[in-house]
């Protein structure tokens, strides 16, 4: 069962970002979305040099051994959606293999 951490600030919408969060990584890894546990860490302040009140998502999926083609699917698939979670569309993802 994949896990995912969705880092980003408050928002009225967090339910439905980690609900489409688990929409996204189930249809790229062929599960249904209740296979798929999303959790919401808040992040407080983000400070990147230059830029005022930046919003930038981090999104980590800890999971087993997949085939690498749907990691790249479900990885690109978080890429896009935590993109529009940014005002500037950045956002980092990152694919982490649980033992």
């Amino acid at each position: 069962m994949p896990v995912v951490q969705v880092f980003v600030p408050a928002t009225d919408d967090v339910a439905d970002r980690l609900d489409r969060t688990c929409r996204a990584v189930a249809d790229a890894l062929g599960l249904t979305p209740p296979d798929v546990i999303a959790t919401h860490v808040l992040v407080t302040r983000t400070v990147r040099a230059g830029h005022d009140d930046p919003v930038w998502p981090v999104v980590v999926v800890h999971s087993s051994a997949r085939p690498p083609d749907d990691v790249r699917r479900a990885v690109a698939a978080l890429e896009e959606l935590a993109g529009t979670w940014s005002p500037s569309g950045d956002a980092w993802v990152s694919w982490q293999e649980q033992a």
